[in-house]
């Protein structure tokens, strides 16, 4: 039996403009801070990789039997510097903030921030004027979202915040 393959080539016009621009990457090393919103600064103070303990008495706190789970999950807790350089109040949402690492991209645990309310900061900042505040948040990272041998070093991982994506993806490194 023969099989027959085809191709062909296409030729790309470079003198045509792109139909979507190719977006631009500003980053901020930690402690360096961006524009987060209309006159509010943030800045990456770090991560903390949970302990085993620490990570059962976050679930425990929020309700969540883990028992029934049958993958592996981590939690990093990751601290941020919030500043308003305005002369007014703000609130700030924090919804935007995105933990990501080649790959994989995850959004704010709503379950273990409010089932542990007292720990970890609101979705929803205020910040008087020139006040500047360090708020935590917590992030589950689960071992399906990767290959095993990377998860068995998920630690050594590189982790950056990101709030916007495009036209420009803006990355604050942790």
């Amino acid at each position: 039996m023969e099989k027959i393959i085809q191709s062909k080539c296409l030729k790309i016009d470079k003198s045509e403009p792109q139909k979507y621009p190719a977006r631009k990457v500003e980053t901020a090393e930690q402690g360096e801070s961006l524009e987060f919103l209309d006159g509010v600064k943030i800045s990456a103070n770090g991560i903390k990789w949970l302990s085993t303990e620490e990570q059962a008495a976050i679930y425990e706190n929020s309700g969540i039997d883990t028992s029934k789970v049958n993958y592996d999950t981590k939690i990093i807790e990751v601290s941020v510097c919030l500043k308003n350089t305005t002369e007014e109040e703000k609130e700030v949402p924090i919804t935007y903030l995105s933990l990501e690492t080649t790959g994989v991209g995850t959004a704010i645990s709503q379950e273990l921030l409010m089932g542990n309310s007292e720990h970890y900061s609101s979705m929803v900042e205020k910040l008087e004027p020139g006040e500047e505040k360090v708020v935590m948040y917590p992030y589950e990272i689960c071992s399906i979202w990767f290959h095993k041998k990377d998860w068995k070093n998920i630690e050594m991982r590189s982790f950056w915040m990101t709030f916007a994506s495009y036209p420009d993806k803006i990355v604050l490194y942790l």
